[in-house]
């Protein structure tokens, strides 16, 4: 005995919500007005007077020359392959002595060549189509030609008719697989109202059924295939039109936030031929706010950055010195252990050790060490190359501290620093350039009324999507060039294997969707990325209104806003009542306290003291 499988939305889906809008693409694609609905009537007409169609059927029914049905059923035939996206978990589960049952128009090379590319192992003698047979499961004839050949026990379909009541009348055990049904995040997308949001729709149902069968928690795969990837393939596609329109072609994404979009970039610039190139650079605030250290007035802001845990050694670390010798000259201005966390009072006597000119000293003289090896690496990269008069960095945000940085190590080059042009996903009102001329935020802006208003509620979730684009290497300490040898980037302690899996796990999510999306922008052009704004109104609803399923996401996750990679904290963690009633801390409430409200036993108190929290801010800003 054996088992059977119903073929589309079973084992295979379409990266559209249903056929008809394959016909609207090839519509698109072909430039044929009115294709979509003539494909319809078609298919309609050609049903009559026989038990099932076939495509060469149908084809003859449309109203066109024999050159251009033609090219309509080549393009279709494309189609279909081009959006053909596996079923995972099903397909999991297939093995080459299951055969599969299908109503379907399609012929069986077509058929073959669409399961091949979809990783399923299925032998010509076990594919039974309606279209070869004249006989269909939907009136049951095709179940009783099955049963003439082979002996069935069960059938999996996602037809209710079809696939469940049909062959438990024939004795079949019948499986309805339901999971092709729209959810509410895809319906969403098909009710924005546009034929390319309906498209994005399609796609976002794809990616969720191709999660792989095992290997990631629940939830996981969804949230990052169809919340956060949108937002991140929209971010680098409005990158790449804003370095177009700036006649910039070296484009580098600093680690350790730009690794998937390093990524992203590559396969949207693979796919449409585009001349920008795309760069991954090794980077971070430790790694260039030292080489690019200009004066302490600029530097001070990160040397004693206001970060949760700040002790001296933490200070040391930042700016490249033994902790002795910092610890010598803090001596003059305040009383601390080398890994005493700093109390509000003493961090207040941090500005007097700025002011000090023995630290100012030991400041700059660790910046002109760590600035030959910078260059070197930035030079070797091309970031510094000086052919290009040009080049676009790419960042998460937020205050422009690192662009200015490396501003600061382009001068000392004797590069222009005005060369260097920035693009972030959020920018803060307390940005360190005096103007937006060379650095532009998608989601939030201080220089551009339009994005501007974004500000509050991206720059409140800055841990977030930090954690989001996490890399799965160490973060960049500083760079090192020996003689005879290219410059290399020195990276801080190894990641466990765990962690890089984790991490790998999550961007495989997100590339599901961007390998997806590329397939129909090839069909339609690039003009389906304006139909991607949407995500923001989707992250930001994450952010601020999770569910309980999308907060336990982070449950087990731990994440650091410290440059030097200290003081690691919970990202969501489970909240008692008394909590309700205490001081909002990262410690108590996680990095993200919406998702610790959530999981927590009380969440409606949770949720009246962040109303509570949010008058009392706009009466009292």
């Amino acid at each position: 005995m054996t088992r059977s499988w119903d073929f589309w939305d079973t084992l295979v889906t379409r990266c559209v919500l249903a056929p008809t809008d394959v016909f609207a693409i090839v519509e698109r694609t072909t430039g044929v007005a009115g294709f979509a609905a003539a494909r319809v009537t078609a298919e309609a007409k050609s049903r009559d007077g026989v038990p099932e169609t076939t495509l060469e059927r149908i084809y003859d029914f449309l109203p066109y020359d024999e050159a251009t049905r033609l090219t309509l059923l080549a393009t279709e035939l494309r189609v279909e392959e081009e959006l053909a996206s596996p079923i995972a978990a099903n397909v999991a589960q297939w093995s080459p002595d299951d055969v599969v049952v299908s109503d379907m128009y399609l012929d069986r090379v077509t058929m073959l060549r669409i399961a091949a590319t979809c990783g399923i192992d299925l032998p010509s003698s076990r594919l039974y189509l309606s279209s070869e047979l004249g006989a269909t499961k939907h009136s049951g004839a095709l179940f009783d030609h099955l049963a003439k050949h082979v002996t069935v026990r069960s059938h999996v379909g996602d037809n209710r008719h079809s696939d469940v009541a049909v062959p438990a009348r024939k004795g079949i055990s019948a499986m309805h697989f339901n999971e092709s049904k729209a959810t509410p995040t895809e319906r969403a997308w098909r009710l924005a109202g546009t034929p390319e949001t309906r498209l994005i729709a399609g796609l976002l149902r794809a990616v969720r059924l191709a999660e792989p069968a095992a290997g990631y928690d629940k939830g996981e795969w969804v949230l990052y295939a169809q919340l956060v990837a949108p937002l991140l393939l929209r971010f680098v596609d409005w990158t790449l039109r804003q370095c177009e329109q700036r006649g910039i072609e070296q484009l580098f994404f600093m680690a350790r936030d730009g690794q998937v979009l390093h990524r992203i970039a590559c396969t949207l610039l693979a796919a449409r031929r585009s001349k920008i190139q795309a760069h991954y650079a090794y980077a971070s605030r430790q790694a260039l706010h030292l080489p690019g250290h200009v004066s302490m007035a600029q530097s001070a802001t990160w040397i004693a950055d206001n970060t949760a845990m700040l002790t001296l050694r933490v200070i040391a670390e930042r700016i490249g010195v033994d902790t002795c010798s910092l610890a010598a000259i803090a001596a003059r201005h305040l009383t601390a252990g080398v890994d005493e966390n700093l109390s509000a009072v003493q961090r207040g006597k941090l500005q007097a050790l700025m002011c000090d000119s023995d630290f100012a000293e030991l400041v700059q003289a660790s910046s002109s060490s760590a600035l030959g090896s910078a260059v070197s690496y930035f030079r070797q990269i091309g970031l510094l190359d000086p052919a290009y008069p040009r080049v676009g960095i790419v960042d998460v945000g937020w205050v422009g501290r690192m662009q200015r940085s490396l501003e600061g190590v382009s001068a000392k080059a004797g590069l222009a620093p005005e060369r260097i042009h920035g693009f972030y996903l959020g920018l803060a009102t307390e940005n360190v350039h005096a103007s937006g001329e060379r650095l532009i935020g998608m989601l939030a802006d201080p220089y551009r009324a339009e994005a501007a208003s974004g500000d509050p509620w991206v720059n409140s979730y800055r841990g977030m999507f930090e954690f989001f684009l996490r890399a799965n290497h160490p973060t960049t300490l500083r760079y090192e060039a020996e003689p005879g040898h290219l410059a290399a980037p020195v990276l801080g302690a190894a990641l466990s294997d765990d962690e890089k899996r984790e991490i790998e796990r999550k961007q495989e999510a997100i590339m599901a969707f961007v390998e997806r999306y590329c397939r129909i922008e090839a069909l339609i052009g690039p003009g389906l990325a304006d139909a991607l704004q949407p995500a923001d109104a989707q992250v930001r609803r994450l952010l601020e209104r999770p569910t309980r399923e999308e907060a336990a996401v982070f449950a087990a996750h731990r994440h650091t806003e410290q440059q030097v990679e200290q003081d690691f904290t919970q990202m969501v963690r489970p909240l008692g009542i008394a909590d309700a009633f205490a001081r909002s801390t990262s410690r108590r409430f996680g990095l993200w306290p919406e998702g610790s409200y959530v999981l927590s036993k009380a969440s409606w108190l949770f949720r009246l003291r962040r109303l509570v929290v949010g008058l009392l801010r706009r009466l009292f800003p």
